[in-house]
């Protein structure tokens, strides 16, 4: 079972980002598998392949151009 303290870890993480991606719960060093949980629960929404926010996080008419950076290879 996961460490409780990577489940705040990574809802830190989403908070002060706005937004992440599996990329950086990796880079992080927290398992996939916490993200997975978290989206199960309804903790965090998933955006787009490999892209995770908070429900009801604020969509700009810019949310487009931002999905479409972090899909990037270079980001």
């Amino acid at each position: 079972m996961p460490d409780p303290s990577d489940r705040e870890r990574l809802l830190r993480l989403a908070r002060r980002r706005g937004g992440l991606t599996t990329r950086d719960v990796v880079g992080a060093g927290i398992h996939r598998q916490v993200l997975s949980r978290l989206v199960r629960e309804g903790a965090l929404e998933r955006v787009a392949r490999g892209q995770y926010r908070l429900p009801g996080a604020l969509v700009t008419e810019h949310h487009g151009l931002a999905v479409a950076a972090a899909a990037a290879p270079s980001g």
